[in-house]
């Protein structure tokens, strides 16, 4: 007669296979944590644009828990194997997204001729309603300087040639790159957030719109056109701070920035040439300047404001805000004239 199995022995042969399937687990998993300690951070290097802008914020100034993170690790085999990790605020996220065949964004369209008004601008656009006018800038505007991109695969671009952008200004001088808005005279209430996402792309190792502006709340995007990797690095003082990766031809997930700001700056940690700058409005009144200085704020309901004219370099004649009175049905014109640095 064959003897039974002991019951303890039935027992411990389950248990055993089971303490084995958990080690083998743990095992990789300790794995995949020391891979991923092994990333190399990108050394900032000086360069005219970089060496000329304020440092960024400090964590005084930004409240508790107001900090958004999104760190990218990046294997020293290869920077095009960069994974963006992130963290949820606000259960929203920010990741890097791969997209096959990715369009460039949509070309900026070209200014005005320069001595069209902005007036006119807006009458031949059927706008009813508006307030238009132009930027100039009185006196020289300091010499932009060349920027060094040797050693790095942006060099290789036969259209690369690149200088800040510190002063865009036009032969007659209207000065671009000035965020004119109504500043007081609203009524308090909270505005319509615009539906589309506001684009930001890497163009040939540049960021563009180099200054552009949203609605606090509106959604924001990143795209990389190149053939390389880049970085994102959103630094403000009201909003969340951002950094992600954004491998070749790939895209970032949307976020908001909800908080009103001017000029955050946002720069390319792997390339620090590449800066551009985004102000967060609380409402939609707002435009920044074309090529030409021209600008057109529609829709605004009639009644009595103060409009400001800003840039970050140029400073103010006759100060740089305005008292204006805006009527219905009409297009109401007002220039400012912004000083060059003294040199």
């Amino acid at each position: 007669m064959a003897q039974k199995p002991r019951p303890d022995a039935l027992t411990i042969r389950p248990l055993w296979v089971i303490a084995n399937l958990l080690l083998l687990i743990a095992v990789c998993l300790l794995l995949v944590v020391i891979k991923n300690q092994f990333f190399d951070s990108p050394q900032e290097a000086s360069t005219p644009e970089s060496a000329s802008e304020n440092p960024p914020p400090t964590n005084a100034n930004r409240a508790a828990g107001n900090t958004l993170r999104i760190t990218s690790r990046q294997s020293v085999n290869s920077r095009r194997a960069a994974i963006a990790t992130h963290l949820i605020e606000v259960g929203e996220s920010i990741e890097a997204t791969p997209e096959s065949g990715l369009v460039p964004p949509d070309p900026i369209p070209p200014p005005a001729p320069a001595g069209v008004s902005a007036a006119v601008i807006a009458a031949a656009t059927n706008i009813s309603t508006a307030i238009a006018g132009r930027v100039t800038l009185h006196g020289d505007a300091p010499p932009e300087k060349p920027i060094d991109m040797s050693g790095s695969p942006c060099a290789k671009l036969p259209t690369n040639s690149p200088t800040t952008r510190f002063f865009v200004v036009s032969p007659d001088g209207g000065l671009a790159d000035v965020l004119v808005s109504i500043v007081g005279g609203l009524d308090r209430k909270r505005y319509e957030v615009a539906q589309t996402n506001h684009e930001l792309a890497f163009v040939n190792c540049q960021i563009q719109p180099y200054v552009s502006a949203v609605i606090a709340g509106q959604r924001v995007l990143f795209r990389n056109a190149d053939h390389i990797t880049h970085n994102v690095h959103l630094t403000a003082t009201n909003n969340p701070e951002v950094n992600v990766a954004l491998t070749a031809r790939s895209a970032s997930s949307p976020f908001r920035l909800r908080s009103p700001e001017d000029f955050l700056r946002v720069k390319c940690d792997v390339h620090p040439w590449e800066f551009a700058y985004v102000s967060v409005v609380e409402h939609p009144f707002f435009a920044i300047t074309d090529t030409n200085g021209n600008f057109v704020i529609p829709n605004l309901p009639a009644g009595k404001y103060t409009l400001r004219a800003l840039h970050r370099k140029a400073q103010g004649t006759n100060a740089t805000s305005r008292e204006v009175r805006v009527i219905h049905g009409e297009i109401t014109q007002v220039n400012f004239t912004l000083d060059a640095p003294a040199k």
